[in-house]
This record gives C-alpha cells, structure tokens and sequence, in this order.
C-alpha cells in the first residue's frame, strides 16, 4: 500500500499529465481482471459517547455488501478471492481521511446495534478470503471521524474491489519518499505510476453542520475510474 504522502505526490503527478492529455485513463469496457460485487448504503453519521467522555462524538459511516461471482478464466469453475478494503475520504475543503482513522471499536458496535446486524464486519474483521456466491457475501461497514464541517461535498474512493491494473509513465520523473524493506524511510524516483481500478461515490452534504447530522446525504455520482 502506498503511503499517504508517495500517493498525493503521484496523484498530482497523474493530474498534470491528465490535464495535458485528450482524456484520462479509463477502466476497461470489457471486465479483464477479477472483480467483486459492491452494493452500498448511502453515507450517514452516528453520535457515540465514548469511554471517559461527556459529550457525544460524531462519526460517519457507510454500509456495505460485497459478493463473489468470479471464475477461474480457464476452468470456469467458482474462486475465492481476497478482500483488502481501502476506503478513503476527501472533502471538497481538502481534507482527506482514511476510513478506520482515530475509529474506537465502541463506534462499530454502536452501528451493529443500532442496524441489529450480528453478522456485519468491521474493516479488520471482513479483510480476507470471500468464497463464491451470494450466500458467501459479507457485510462491512466503513468508519470516519467527523470531517470538517465547512465541507459541501465530499469524495469517496474505495479500493480492493478490482485486479484491474495500469501501468502509465510519467511525463518526467517524480521522486517520493518511501519506507524500504527495512521500514526506514528513503527518497526513491518514479518513472511510472500504477493505476488500479476504484470504485468512486461522491456525495452532497446538504445544510450547516448542525443540521446535516439528521439531513441525508445526496448521492451525486457513483462509477469506476483508473486511480
């Protein structure tokens, strides 16, 4: 996984190139890797009392499913597939943050409770193995602190869905930092730059940050891009 810093780099790399370019880097039309089935609900927000806290906290939350229909190319016989969730939120305010992020457990469970829901996962617990089929399907939930409340839209991209992989080369170098093998931290250089195949919501936040805590969430875009 890319660390925060090395992807906004590269990310602003990939947005120069766009800019100059007839269009961006599309998804195939054509499905070319495995894929797994992501339906959602819409975006909401929740009010918990912490442990050794007076007041409520907010946090946000959206709620998942994801199914397994893939077939080996060759035999056409069910798999398995591996489920890694990424999920990462930007406000249109410039805020980025990563799902799970300053996320106590209790928030989770204040979710499976209110929605009477054993069965669903935390990000932790719904990583792995996702057998064939939609009895085999698994519910997740994805987990954000409040984010800044001056924000009017916000951007969710939500990776591990797709095998969908792009090499592109970079109009001129970029030089990151990285963590090596030894998890010590060095300037490295990149030429080119891996786009996988995401799967991107974004949403309107409507009303003042008093108020949006009950209002809904306007769904205004849902597709697949190369990031």
């Amino acid at each position: 996984m890319r660390s925060g810093m090395t992807a906004v780099v590269l990310a602003a790399a990939v947005v120069a190139w766009v800019s100059g370019a007839e269009a961006a880097p599309k998804p195939s039309d054509a499905r070319i890797a495995w894929e797994l089935e992501f339906d959602f609900q819409d975006i909401q927000s929740i009010q918990v009392r912490l442990p050794g806290e007076d007041k409520m906290t907010t946090f946000w939350f959206l709620r998942y499913s994801i199914t397994n229909k893939n077939l080996d190319p060759q035999t056409r016989q069910p798999t398995e597939q591996f489920f890694i969730p990424e999920f990462v939120l930007y406000t249109d305010t410039g805020q980025v943050i990563r799902s799970g992020y300053k996320v106590p457990h209790v928030v989770f469970e204040a979710i499976k409770k209110q929605f009477n829901n054993p069965l669903l996962k935390d990000q932790s617990s719904i990583t792995g193995k996702i057998l064939y089929g939609d009895d085999n399907a698994k519910d997740g939930v994805a987990i954000w602190p409040a984010f800044d409340p001056k924000a009017g839209k916000i951007d969710i991209f939500i990776g591990g869905l797709s095998g969908e992989v792009l090499e592109m080369k970079l109009p001129k170098p970029v030089t990151v930092k990285e963590k090596n093998a030894k998890g010590e931290v060095e300037e490295v250089t990149k030429e080119t730059v891996k786009l996988v195949k995401t799967f991107h919501l974004q949403f309107e936040v409507p009303g003042e940050y008093a108020s949006r805590l009950q209002a809904k969430c306007l769904l205004k875009k849902k597709e697949w891009i190369m990031r």
